[in-house]
């Protein structure tokens, strides 16, 4: 019986290539297709799950009310945070880490480099299992001097691995520090949110008085693991009253009938969602939940119209199989024979197909890798694999084979053997153009998305930052020992080169991190105000000018006028002095925000703030308003531009960058750079890009994203027209004579043509009218994302054009079958009549 069906399986095919071949084609691509995605979805969603009971792991995120109904979201908490958190909810955790930051130059012999040193706490091996190949990492949580390295810092430094008891010299600023090496670790090889170059102990009592040590400042992730039955909702409301009995809200001079917990919020998040659900995230390893929920779509779409597509020239060529079906039943065929028949037919189609797919797959993994910067491989020798390419052949077979099956089993002997060749009815017409209906209602969809997306992020990317943004190098994290202490030589030397007109120092670069935030309140109000959150970035005199921030009222900052805030190690004076008057710069949001009635009524303006980062002073800044600027998009291109204070600190203890404005050739400028820094500092080069490139970085991955979907959304439309050219060679070929008789009436070739173009246009019309507000509902939602969108009535052109080239493409793919058709002599179908 089975060498029966296989032998009527394989002449069906071979009898009708054209059928097989377009239903292998589509069905080929289709599954391709839907490997690719789910390869890059299996990876975007294996992020942290391969630590010991990652489900048990959380992050703690703080969000704070800046403002009235402005929220600041991040993953920074507190340093005190934890202790607190594991002495008030000790049932509930089981351990916690600390993960403190901070970048700093090492040296090991003749050699230095800049590296992030992560300081934990001794719960730290009990979250994340490290594979440890030397050394002890028990051993390196005994003291904050020890310190534990990756291999690849260690072959790095010392060009080996084996390295304990190896010193080396950590150097912040005028500050050093021996560390003796007690462990070397490899890093996990699985997807991980968290880097782990450098570890030491975190020292709470070193930490005392820095600044670290208060509740709004950043730089610090905290990580806890709960006991297992641990309720996370429960604990995630009692939140709130911890943070009430625990935060002095006075540090965000918010008034005194102000809870904490009113501008404060704190939620456990699970370490394995994290990269998908930290959109707020602007920097670091994240990913986007929405691109993935999408691409998971399109994949179940495309495959979802290769299987249509089957379906439709089964039936199609089921009609044709009338007689086979009628002489089977006559000679004793039972119908649960005929459909096992039919659908096995299916599954052997689909197992061809997926092993076409596969090898797709291998030749194309390289150019979809490229596209989505990221590495894949199909995990051949896992058994889940073969599990999830059996359940996919099987829902495939199914969906493209059941209902042929089903229709074909049903034919009766005595109406097929009466004469007719094909027996075909109204229900079964109408099933298959709705078919192509939703085919072409997807593919229109797609193409009008995609359209959007191209003409938004381009629309974004050249949008005018508020500053001038060509021809500036940044120089990344400058403010290393070496440079720290010749930083003013180093400017001066840059300033002497001819190829360089501009320097402007700030605490952070431009597209990389989002700003501090600090309370000022205005004392030239009556009564005060209250204090208002205002992200501020620390710069020096030459930064407005540096960066071409258009000046609306005032003036900018000026060497010889006003006096800067200087840091001492890691305390806020000002020249030796706590009380002292100093300028600022605001933005115009900021001067807004502060209820000004217009930037020429702020200059002069007086505020106070606790813009110094001590916890062991409580003494408030006294500010003047000097300048207002324009609004800038500094901190993201993605995010509305924020009220913001320039404060007037080069002297910033942490980090900063070097934008140099340049002339003529970019790349003598930057060669020029590295000659100074070489002469003057030495050592590691610091991270150098041109801003107007990492500017259009901001959208590398929606722009890698959009090529992605357009390369989808081409598949859906090509895989829909095949099963349209298949649909249209049926339908000729089943109107053969009616062609001939049309000819030898007199018909031109040109009114048969238009006759099926006609026919097969009213789906494909009825498929625009789907897909239109199905674009406009989808791409609406997804604009909200960016701040400065497209008007939205440019939505209908967009999706008129993707409905015109499907029209088009579904008349040349009908008119070419057709013309072939009807050019031909009517004798040919006509002379056995």
């Amino acid at each position: 019986m089975f060498k029966n069906y296989l032998t009527t399986t394989f002449n069906n095919l071979l009898k009708n290539r054209a059928y097989t071949i377009i239903n292998v084609t589509g069905l080929s691509v289709g599954l391709a297709a839907c490997i690719m995605i789910a390869l890059y979805v299996q990876d975007e969603r294996s992020f942290d799950k391969h630590w010991n009971d990652s489900a048990q792991i959380f992050r703690l995120n703080r969000t704070v009310e800046v403002r009235a109904g402005s929220l600041q979201k991040g993953t920074s908490t507190s340093i005190l945070a934890l202790p607190l958190l594991k002495r008030t909810f000790s049932e509930e955790i089981e351990s916690g880490t600390r993960l403190l930051g901070g970048r700093s130059t090492f040296s090991a012999g003749t050699e230095s480099y800049t590296e992030n040193l992560i300081r934990i706490d001794k719960d730290f091996p009990e979250i994340f299992q490290l594979e440890v190949i030397a050394g002890s990492l028990e051993v390196t949580l005994q003291d904050p001097r020890n310190i534990a390295l990756s291999e690849e810092v260690a072959i790095k430094f010392f060009g080996k691995s084996d390295v304990i008891g190896e010193v080396i010299t950590r150097e912040r600023r005028e500050i050093k520090a021996d560390h003796v090496v007690t462990a070397v670790y490899r890093k996990p090889l699985e997807k991980t949110i968290l880097d782990f170059p450098l570890l030491s102990l975190i020292d709470d009592l070193a930490l005392a008085g820095t600044g670290l040590d208060v509740w709004f400042n950043g730089g610090n992730r905290t990580i806890i693991k709960l006991k297992e039955g641990a309720d996370v909702d429960l604990l995630g409301q009692q939140l709130p009253s911890f943070i009430d009995q625990n935060i002095d809200i006075a540090q965000l001079q918010a008034g005194q009938d102000v809870m904490p917990s009113d501008r404060v919020s704190y939620e456990l998040q699970k370490l394995p969602d994290a990269y998908l659900g930290s959109a707020f995230v602007t920097y670091g390893v994240t990913g986007n939940a929405v691109v993935v929920l999408a691409f998971s779509v399109i994949a179940v779409l495309v495959l979802l119209i290769a299987s249509i597509n089957f379906m439709i020239l089964t039936t199609v060529k089921a009609t044709q199989r009338a007689q086979e079906v009628a002489m089977r039943k006559v000679l004793g065929a039972r119908r649960h024979q005929l459909v096992l028949q039919f659908i096995g037919e299916s599954f052997f189609i689909v197992l061809l197909s997926m092993l076409l797919a596969l090898v797709g797959v291998e030749l194309l993994l390289p150019v979809f890798e490229t596209l989505v910067g990221k590495s894949f491989a199909v995990p051949y020798t896992e058994a889940k694999t073969y599990l999830s390419l059996l359940g996919l052949l099987i829902v495939v077979g199914c969906t493209g084979g059941i209902y042929p099956a089903i229709m074909l089993s049903r034919f009766r002997p005595v109406r097929t053997l009466r004469g007719a060749r094909s027996t075909e009815n109204k229900t079964s017409i109408a099933f298959r153009n709705l078919l192509v209906v939703f085919q072409f209602t997807v593919s229109i969809t797609l193409i009008a998305a995609t359209a959007v997306i191209f003409v938004q992020i381009n629309y974004a990317n050249l949008r005018d930052p508020g500053y001038n943004s060509e021809n500036l190098i940044v120089l990344e994290n400058p403010v290393t020992p070496g440079a720290g202490l010749r930083l003013d030589t180093l400017q001066q030397q840059l300033h002497n080169l001819s190829s360089i007109s501009d320097i402007g120092f700030s605490n952070f670069a431009p597209m990389r991190m989002m700003s501090n935030s600090f309370a000022f309140t205005r004392k030239d109000m009556e009564g005060g105000s209250s204090g208002i959150n205002l992200p501020s970035i620390h710069v020096d005199q030459g930064f407005l000018q540096t960066y071409q921030i258009p000046l609306i009222a005032g003036r900018y900052y000026d060497e010889d006028r006003d006096q800067e805030l200087v840091y001492d190690g890691l305390t806020l004076q000002t020249f030796g002095r706590e009380f002292v008057d100093v300028n600022v710069v605001l933005n115009a949001s900021a001067v807004q925000l502060l209820g000004y009635s217009t930037a020429e009524a702020a200059i002069g303006g007086k505020l106070g703030s606790n813009v110094q980062l001590s916890a062991a002073r409580g003494d408030i800044v006294n500010l003047t308003i000097v300048g207002v600027v324009a609004d800038t998009q500094f901190m993201s291109l993605r995010r509305e531009p924020t009220p913001t204070a320039y404060i007037l600190a080069p002297d910033y203890p942490f980090q900063g960058t070097l934008a140099l404005r340049f002339l003529g050739n970019p790349q003598e400028a930057v060669s020029q750079v590295e000659k100074i820094w070489d002469s003057v500092v030495g050592g590691e080069r610091p991270q150098m890009f041109f801003l107007r490139q990492e500017m259009r970085e901001q959208f590398r991955k929606e722009q890698s994203e959009a090529v992605i979907l357009v390369s989808f959304s081409l598949l859906a439309i090509v895989i829909a027209c095949l099963g349209l050219f298949g649909l249209a060679s049926f339908t000729v070929q089943r109107r053969t004579k009616e062609i001939g008789l049309r000819k030898v009436m007199g018909a031109k070739i040109r009114h048969i043509v238009s006759l099926l173009v006609v026919q097969f246009s009213i789906p494909v019309l009825i498929a625009n009218v789907f897909a239109w507000p199905i674009t406009v509902w989808i791409m609406l939602n997804w604009l909200q994302q960016f701040p400065y969108q497209i008007e939205a009535w440019l939505l209908l052109p967009l999706c008129f054009a993707a409905g015109f080239a499907a029209m088009i493409i579904a008349w040349v793919t009908v008119a070419g079958n057709t013309f072939r058709v009807a050019r031909s002599s009517p004798i040919l179908s006509l002379r056995y009549e």
